[in-house]
């Protein structure tokens, strides 16, 4: 489809990040059985492929779910649009485990993003944890409040929590907020000379003909956006990462043959955004950009950031744990792109600019 235009105690940091402290012996046990109950979650969905049928608002839904807006044509002269990563608040498995619960960064996040109004917002995957159970998408809708009342444009991609549970209510309760995606797992928005590129990562969840699918239609768009003059960058968009020095996830193997590929052939396309990883990075290759932005507030993962050890070579300069945050994107004279990633300080008060290049 083509678009024109998160003995026992629980403390609270001041900073408004939650964290559960535990003995290392019943936090192993207990992280044993927060991965494993995880794993349950995944293996619970259907599995169905294809298309979906058209997404409802019925019980499944938990009620009419708020709509987001998909309409870019009005707000063609704001020269910037935005992305974020990974929104979904920590289970309560998770939290058993010692990971973080960060509604106040967030809540930040969102709202940050409301007031610098982009002309629209992509968001890289895992809005929710879990994408079947309504309660965690009337949280997300409460979160995002402001992002609707701007009437800010959203185009979501699918991670890996949004197939969590059954499979058929988990993807009723997405395309439910977004019908503009008309209930594709794939997309494309046109924004001046720029066409940005949204795919599926998860391909085991996916099926194999949906997968076959959106490979023939992501190689048939590059093709088209390299004879169209009228295009002069393209950016690509899934929620897995291809690279990256987690210490909690790995590279996607699938997604560097089935995206990156066609992505390094295509003198077009430049700029490679995902999250899955809830930290930043990014990684100078093949004479192109990749950033992981997975800063929304899911809780945040360590990354291997001593040289000797890491497997690639970041770009940014930064600890182990990263600021919450997220990245702006400005077409500027002459067909450049400003890209910029946007941080709050670990006490939750200062913004700032906390990487910047430039894509010709």
């Amino acid at each position: 489809m083509f678009f024109s235009l998160p003995s026992l105690s629980i403390s609270q940091r001041p900073d408004g990040v939650r964290r559960l402290g535990l003995s290392p012996l019943p936090r192993i046990i207990i992280a044993a059985v927060a991965v494993g109950s995880i794993a349950l979650l995944v293996a619970c969905g259907s599995g169905n492929g294809g298309k979906p049928e058209s997404a409802n608002t019925s019980a499944s839904s938990g009620g009419t779910a708020p709509i987001y807006n998909g309409d870019i044509t009005s707000r063609k002269d704001i020269p910037f649009f935005i992305l974020v990563g990974d929104t979904q608040r920590t289970s309560g498995y998770e939290i058993l485990a010692g990971r973080e619960q960060n509604d106040a960064p967030r809540q930040l996040v969102l709202d940050k993003i409301a007031e610098e109004n982009p002309a629209f917002l992509v968001i890289l995957g895992d809005l929710v944890f879990q994408g079947d159970d309504p309660s965690q998408w009337e949280r997300f809708d409460e979160f995002a409040a402001s992002i609707r009342q701007r009437e800010i444009p959203v185009f979501p991609l699918l991670g890996n929590h949004e197939y969590f549970g059954s499979h058929k209510k988990a993807i009723d309760l997405f395309f439910s907020r977004f019908p503009h995606l008309h209930g594709e797992f794939w997309n494309a928005v046109r924004f001046g000379p720029l066409a940005v590129v949204l795919l599926d990562s998860n391909f085991e969840r996916m099926g194999r003909d949906l997968v076959d699918r959106q490979d023939s239609w992501y190689k048939g768009k590059l093709a088209e956006y390299e004879k169209d003059p009228g295009v002069k960058t393209v950016v690509v968009c899934c929620h897995h990462a291809p690279f990256t020095n987690s210490t909690v996830v790995s590279d996607d193997a699938e997604v560097q043959q089935r995206f990156v590929e066609p992505f390094k052939s295509s003198a077009k396309a430049k700029l490679f955004f995902t999250g899955h990883c809830h930290s930043y990075e990014r990684f100078a290759l093949f004479g192109k950009q990749f950033v992981v932005s997975g800063g929304g507030g899911g809780p945040r993962q360590k990354l291997v950031v001593d040289p000797r050890t890491r497997k690639h070579e970041d770009q940014y300069t930064g600890g182990e744990i990263r600021e919450f945050h997220f990245c702006k994107v400005t077409l500027e004279e002459g067909g450049r792109l400003r890209v910029q990633m946007i941080r709050i300080d670990e006490g939750l008060k200062n913004w700032s600019v906390g990487d910047e290049f430039v894509v010709n």
